[in-house]
């Protein structure tokens, strides 16, 4: 019995050291562009992140926090709020009710 509860602890350890909780931390994703407005956003770490919108040659960043709960984010910064649904290296979110595809870089 002390053998079979050693394996178990083992292989959760092997398991938990492989999965990565939040798969966004470090990445950054573009999207295309939407009626002349570029977005970036960039995951820093399990809360933070920065966002950049790139619109008439002016750029504008702000710094943000954000939830993840697989396959939905949500964005939060300066007042505003963005969810988008994320699939391999897309992710498809809703800005001033547009979907907006970013790309993960």
């Amino acid at each position: 019995m002390l053998a079979a509860a050693a394996v178990l602890a083992v292989a959760s350890l092997s398991v938990s050291s492989c999965t990565k909780a939040n798969p966004l931390v470090g990445t950054t994703w573009t999207s295309a562009s939407v009626y002349g407005t570029m977005f970036t956003v960039s995951f820093t770490t399990e809360s933070m992140c920065s966002f950049s919108v790139m619109a008439d040659g002016d750029y504008d960043h702000g710094m943000g926090t954000y939830t993840w709960s697989k396959p939905t984010v949500t964005v939060m910064v300066e007042g505003m709020v963005i969810t988008g649904t994320v699939e391999k290296k897309t992710m498809i979110a809703f800005i001033d009710g547009d979907p907006v595809v970013f790309t993960r870089n």
